[in-house]
């Protein structure tokens, strides 16, 4: 790795220049003028450890963000695509990998540099796949004071989690091929150092060396897949077949950061004879020397593509819908594109989405990231969503295929052990569904879950027993949507099944004695015949059940909650079991010590308690 690549991520380990706020140019100066656009970085203080993004079209450029102090830009990689941006920023000792636009003025972090045991993983090189829709990019393995070892991850442009590349350990500096996403070019780490080109399968990487190469850094292919260029830190810079014969080399030891303007043109960043800082020059195939683009101090990280100076917008993105019979919702993700200023949504009938914005029917009412509908439920409809910039370009097509399906009703007991003697509850959904109709369940548990759970991921069935997941003395939350045949739900109907203790929950003296028996809540319950027996439970929620048996000899109880008297109560009547005894409801969650006693009179002497169901 060359020594500037060492200065710049010094900032890891806490090696970070004193920053002066300087004046910034509002424009940029230029030796020769160029049809492409350009995104670069430029260092105005000569330290390596600030920068200044920078763009210029046609031969005028302009300041897009100045550094602020204590930060810096680096190694900037535009999409294919639309107006997308990825580059790493540094901000004192926090490094990320950000996606933004051209304006840089909807930055979004991909992913943050972070420990990894005692290594400290840091983001550099993004790269977008040909689709724009995949960030590639190396990770430097940071020991207490050094680069120990690199690798390459993946990321979505549209966000979430990263993923490392198996076989891509110790290759750094890589990109994807422009013509195909599953081939990438890289540089060896250790051994060697040639340039590689890599075949991906999955998140697979096999790598196989350019013949010739070695000690190389910035392996890049060419936009017509036929070439390849690298550097040589400290020697030159390199065009190469992807056999390894040389077509142009450029003989200076400061040339670095190269980048293909079209498939036979590179920049690349070189510092002027007889200067001491860098700009970007020019080197084309069959070219003797190279020409120079910029006149700017210091010019670093060029980036070219050859592109419109204002691209069309990219497409939207996570499409999704939510079925709500005639109204059903979509929503999605505005592209990344700083000028977007409206959405367009049209639908059609059947499987066959809009192609252009100028087909199917007009949904009104479009917001920036999603709108409702009103149709006739049961069809099956097909839409595209469109993002439309300040000069009316529009966007390729986002694309979602839903059938209109109605929410649905769910059922169970409200008390579980009203239909079974164990946590066992009959479940009942789909009511007024249509036949064939699919269905989800899932669970939580409390009143107001906020981790659910799948019961049955997928089924055409109307009711189940709920009971394998349950544990006593819990809420259930139960929930259904309906499926169409495209994976989006209607909005979740649910239900709520209160399972209780046993009794054994509490704490009986020793006057009581426990009888084993199916009718009872997990098969058994405590009875006593001896007056003044006690049994005290603590708990905490809002409500209390106390559950036992009614009988002809069953009598009456002593309630005390937190030690005060709260009346008499009866367990007389006809037999029955599971039986609510007595009921304790409040407004809040409270910590309680629930206290019973047995009055037994002559005639009526047995108390049996089986359960206790608490509602937090």
């Amino acid at each position: 790795m060359s020594v500037r690549r060492l200065l710049a991520l010094s900032a890891v380990i806490g090696i970070v220049a004193a920053v002066t706020p300087l004046s910034v140019p509002a424009s940029v100066g230029f030796a020769a003028a160029t049809d492409a656009t350009i995104i670069y970085t430029v260092d105005t203080n000569g330290d390596h450890a600030d920068g200044l993004a920078k763009a210029f079209a046609d031969g005028s450029g302009r300041v897009i963000l100045a550094e602020s102090a204590g930060s810096h830009y680096d190694e900037v990689e535009a999409a294919p695509v639309g107006e997308a941006i990825a580059y790493t920023k540094y901000l004192g000792n926090a490094i990320g990998l950000y996606l933004d636009n051209r304006e840089l003025t909807a930055p979004r972090l991909l992913y943050a540099a972070h420990l990894v045991g005692n290594s400290f993983h840091v983001p550099y090189h993004p790269s977008f796949s040909p689709d724009g829709r995949t960030v590639l990019f190396m990770v430097s393995e940071f020991d207490a004071s050094d680069v120990a070892a690199t690798h390459l991850e993946t990321v979505p442009a549209s966000g979430g989690a990263s993923t490392v590349l198996a076989g891509s350990v110790n290759l750094f500096d890589a990109s994807f091929d422009p013509t195909d996403p599953t081939r990438i070019s890289a540089s060896r780490w250790d051994g060697d150092g040639a340039a590689v080109l890599g075949r991906l399968s999955g998140s697979t990487l096999t790598v196989t060396a350019v013949p010739g190469t070695s000690g190389t850094d910035f392996a890049r292919i060419s936009p017509d897949g036929q070439h390849v260029v690298f550097t040589h830190p400290g020697i030159d810079l390199t065009i190469a077949k992807l056999d390894g014969t040389v077509d142009g080399t450029v003989i200076d030891m400061t040339a670095t950061y190269p980048v293909w303007q079209d498939a036979t043109t590179v920049l690349f960043t070189m510092v002027p004879a007889g200067l001491q800082t860098a700009d970007i020059f020019r080197f084309s195939l069959g070219a003797v020397t190279p020409t120079q683009v910029t006149v700017t101090p210091d010019d670093e990280s060029a980036l070219a593509t050859p592109r419109a100076v204002n691209p069309a917008p990219t497409a939207p993105t996570a499409v999704t819908v939510l079925l709500n019979g005639s109204q059903p919702s979509l929503s999605w993700v505005p592209p990344i594109d700083g000028d977007v200023t409206s959405f367009v949504v049209r639908r059609a009938v059947g499987t066959t989405p809009p192609a252009t914005a100028a087909d199917g029917v007009p949904v009104a009412n479009v917001g920036r990231t999603g709108v409702t509908d009103t149709v006739p439920p049961g069809e099956v409809y097909s839409y595209s969503v469109f993002a439309v910039d300040s000069a009316m370009q529009v966007s390729p097509a986002a694309s979602v295929t839903m059938q209109a399906l109605t929410p649905t009703t769910i059922s169970a007991p409200a008390a579980a052990w009203t239909s079974y003697v164990s946590p066992r509850i009959p479940v009942t959904w789909g009511a007024g569904a249509p036949a064939g109709t699919r269905f989800r369940l899932s669970y939580g548990v409390g009143l107001k879950p906020t981790v659910w759970h799948t019961w049955i991921p997928s089924t055409t069935t109307k009711s189940a027993v709920f009971g394998t997941r349950t544990t006593p003395g819990a809420v259930y939350t139960l929930r259904v949507v309906v499926l169409d045949p495209y994976g989006h739900a209607t909005p979740a109907a649910s239900t709520r099944v209160l399972v209780p203790r046993d009794e054994t929950a509490a704490t009986f003296d020793r006057r009581w004695s426990r009888v084993h028996g199916t009718p009872y809540w997990l098969g058994g319950v405590t009875t006593t015949r001896i007056a003044g027996a006690s049994v005290s439970l603590t708990f905490t929620g809002s409500r209390l059940q106390v559950l036992g048996d009614k009988c002809p000899q069953c009598g009456s109880f002593r309630v005390y909650l937190d030690g005060h008297y709260r009346g008499t109560y009866a367990s007389q009547g006809a037999t029955g079991h599971r039986r609510v005894l007595y009921t304790y409801a409040a407004t809040a969650v409270h910590a309680h010590v629930l206290k019973l006693v047995n009055v037994a009179s002559p005639r009526h002497p047995q108390l049996h308690l089986d359960a206790f169901a608490v509602t937090r």
